[in-house]
This record gives C-alpha cells, structure tokens and sequence, in this order.
C-alpha cells in the first residue's frame, strides 16, 4: 500500500493506492465437487374441495335455479291476475 498526503493553504488531502492482492500458487492437491441433498419443500394446495362438497354446491346451485325460477313465475302470475282486475 502506498499512501500520500499534503497540506496546502489549510487543506489536507490524503490519497492511498493499493496493489491488487490476489497471488496464485500452484497447486497439485484435486478438489472433488459432492453432491449433497438439500431438502426442498413442495407447495401444498390447500382448501380444495372434495368431490362430495363440489356435489353439493353443484345440487344446490340447481335446487336455487329451480326456486328462483318458481318465484320469477309466481310473481308474473300474481301481476296477470292484478292486472285482470
């Protein structure tokens, strides 16, 4: 590391450099890469529905077809009888 430094009219300026630091020896030793198993959790779905509870809402979606369409027929009925009057 090599470092210099001035005082010029009340200012100090300081400035440093270094070398790179990486040296390279060679090497007869072989590294050998393992692998190694690493758990990794699988995403569970979650709030699905059975087939028995699909069954049901698919039955009560047409028994709620069905009483609306009663109703939409019983109110035009009772506006043909109003309307008679």
């Amino acid at each position: 590391m090599a470092s210099d430094f001035s005082f010029n009219d009340g200012v100090l300026e300081y400035g440093t450099k270094t070398q790179p630091d990486t040296v390279y020896i060679p090497s007869d030793t072989i590294y050998m890469d393992k692998e190694i198993p690493v758990p990794v959790e699988v995403e569970k779905k979650v709030n699905v529905l059975t087939k028995f509870q699909s069954i049901r809402i698919w039955i009560g979606n047409i028994i709620l077809s069905v009483i609306s369409g009663m109703l939409v027929y019983g109110l035009f009925k009772l506006y043909l009888n109003f309307r008679k009057l």
